[in-house]
């Protein structure tokens, strides 16, 4: 690396810096970012005014001290730009678009395509859409999406262990939702981004650990250790359904979405209680046959 590339290096690296201690400890002034950051006064204010410039940043007066002017105090300005979030279950597919400041600006929930596949990539697409539109916004502004979606994405972009949404692992998620979008998107396990919420803004902001179980269409655990999500040498840490535990393991029906899950998840407490009913009215029929065929004493 030249001279100039390893000053533009340093360049980008202090500005990122700034921009992060910024979002760190807003609203603050030029002061004490000067301080906390460790950078010369003349490197910060020259940073501030390219952020400034690119609107990354917004500044408004403080108070007054007792002597001298309001200070300005610096904060990240939320509305540069924005991102998209899917929750791709297997009943609903939820999707909202929000500021970089958390603020949603727009959100939809709709069934989930039966058909699956690419079906579903489609549908997620006009969703975005519908929502950008919604919100008065421009495709552009939309920087980052983030599909959370059941089972793991293994290799060449499918997405495995999803038995709750029909032939998804069939093709490449991935591709198919980099080409329609036209703009960079993640896809992660949609428990694990549950965990990553309650640890960053939920009711695991005050530890360093912990472990999220969902239950709802399917059953997964979402683990995070001393502040680091836990993928697991394959990405499946956390895929609990395949626990042989609560059925028998030899039907298909288990093999394709696992005991464990079939016993726990939402569908099987449905079928449970659906089992229990019955039993009770076949057997209170019964009882009441018998009764009627009892001779009289």
């Amino acid at each position: 690396m030249g001279v100039n590339g390893g000053h533009a290096g340093l360049r980008e690296a202090n500005e990122y810096a700034v921009l992060r201690l910024i979002s760190d400890h807003a609203p603050v002034s030029k002061a004490e970012i000067v301080e906390l950051s460790g950078l010369s006064r003349p490197t910060v204010l020259s940073i501030i005014a390219s952020l400034e410039a690119d609107a990354l940043i917004v500044a408004e007066k403080g108070r007054a001290g007792l002597v001298g002017r309001a200070p300005l105090l610096y904060s990240p300005n939320p509305k540069v730009a924005h991102v998209a979030g899917v929750d791709l279950g297997g009943s609903k597919i939820r999707a909202a678009v929000a500021d970089l400041g958390g603020t949603v600006v727009a959100e939809r929930v709709v069934s989930t395509d039966r058909r699956g596949g690419t079906y579903v990539v489609d549908q997620i697409h006009a969703e975005l859409q519908l929502l950008v539109d919604e919100a008065g916004l421009e495709w552009s502004s939309v920087r980052q999406i983030t599909v959370g979606t059941p089972g793991v994405l293994g290799p060449a972009g499918r997405i495995e262990l999803a038995g709750n949404i029909r032939n998804l692992d069939r093709i490449d998620v991935q591709g198919a939702l980099d080409d329609r979008l036209g703009v960079d998107v993640c896809i992660e396990n949609d428990v694990n981004l549950a965990a990553i919420g309650e640890y960053w803004v939920g009711v695991g902001r005050r530890v360093k650990s912990l472990a999220l179980l969902a239950l709802g269409t399917g059953v997964g655990l979402g683990i995070i250790i001393e502040g680091r999500l836990l993928r697991g040498a394959r990405g499946r840490a956390g895929e609990i359904a395949y626990l042989p535990l609560g059925d028998d393991l030899s039907r298909e029906e288990v093999l394709e979405h696992g005991a464990f899950e079939l016993a726990v998840s939402g569908s099987g407490f449905r079928d449970l209680v659906v089992g229990a009913h019955v039993s009770a009215v076949v057997r209170g029929v019964s009882e009441r046959d018998g009764a009627d065929r009892a001779p009289e004493s």
